[in-house]
């Protein structure tokens, strides 16, 4: 892995927040670096399923894209809002004692 040296402006309050953190988990702040190189990662969503992947042993050949995971989404024959409705009507029924004659949209 190649290391690159930067140079970031933030709030010396939230720098010295994190020095405190880092030197109080490591022992000393000389590993800053380290520290906020594992921060990074834990907010980067491609480290987080690389590791992921690594802990399950799974063999990732590549990624699908989103046309992809669409087109192989499955398909059911049931509307969730025909389900939705039909529980709401059949809750509104046995509390309120009403009955409605909803027409059906197809």
């Amino acid at each position: 892995m190649q290391k690159v040296k930067t140079t970031l402006v933030v709030d010396k309050r939230l720098l010295d927040q994190f020095k405190k953190l880092a030197s109080m988990k490591r022992g000393t702040s000389k590993a800053l670096s380290v520290e906020f190189e594992e921060a990074l990662r834990a907010f980067s969503p491609m480290e987080i399923i690389s590791s992921l992947i690594a802990a399950l042993s799974l063999k990732i050949d590549h990624y699908p894209s989103l046309g992809e995971v669409a087109k192989n989404r499955p398909r059911v024959k049931i509307s969730a809002g025909r389900i939705v409705r039909a529980m709401r009507d059949e809750r509104e029924q046995r509390i309120l004692g009403h009955k409605h004659n909803r027409q059906e949209i197809h």
